[in-house]
């Protein structure tokens, strides 16, 4: 059922929505880490707002991306841009130390996932935003207490993006399983 958006409810999503069509759905088979998951613990909060996140093995962190950006695709110029039918989602995020042991963090353990619950496509080699300006991988801690850089996702063009919910997982030496502990959405 559409919502008065016209973008779909997750629960009126069809059983099977997964397409191999980029243009229609996030479709993200190149994964090589488990993508996370909404569980009842995530904590949840709309862009733009910080979520505390503490790690395992590390130290406490507040976590902030700000709304999601389309930028359309350029032309050829960009070899590994968006396929036909898909645009670059641009994505800010801060990490801010707060507390405890330095905080690694990188761009692989975030997770976007469109209205039917399908991964995207984390664009890592993108040239929709200059590499020093992307979210790679870093530390935070008490001498580097900010780290901030943009994700770039290739998702369907005309869309609630909104809408998406981004996940981060504290990375695979913390949690063998998907739970994320923190996410937003609106």
């Amino acid at each position: 059922m559409p919502t008065d958006t016209g973008v779909p409810t997750v629960s009126a999503a069809p059983p099977s929505s997964v397409s191999a069509d980029p243009a229609k759905v996030c479709n993200d088979n190149d994964t090589f880490l488990t993508p996370g998951a909404v569980a009842p613990s995530t904590k949840k909060a709309k862009w733009g707002k910080p979520l505390e996140f503490s790690q395992k093995y590390g130290g406490t962190v507040t976590i902030t991306p700000e709304a999601p950006k389309v930028k359309k695709p350029s032309g050829d110029n960009d070899i590994f841009g968006p396929d036909d039918g898909q645009v670059s989602l641009l994505i800010k995020v801060t990490v801010k130390y707060k507390s405890g042991d330095e905080t690694s963090i990188a761009g692989i353990y975030f997770a976007l996932r469109d209205t039917k619950n399908n991964v995207c496509d984390f664009a890592s080699l993108s040239d929709a935003v200059p590499k020093q300006q992307q979210f790679d991988d870093g530390d935070v801690s008490k001498t580097t207490p900010t780290y901030s850089g943009t994700l770039i996702y290739h998702v369907p063009a005309n869309q609630d993006y909104k809408k998406y919910t981004l996940l981060y997982r504290a990375g695979t030496s913390d949690d063998k399983s998907s739970d994320a502990p923190v996410a937003w959405t609106n």
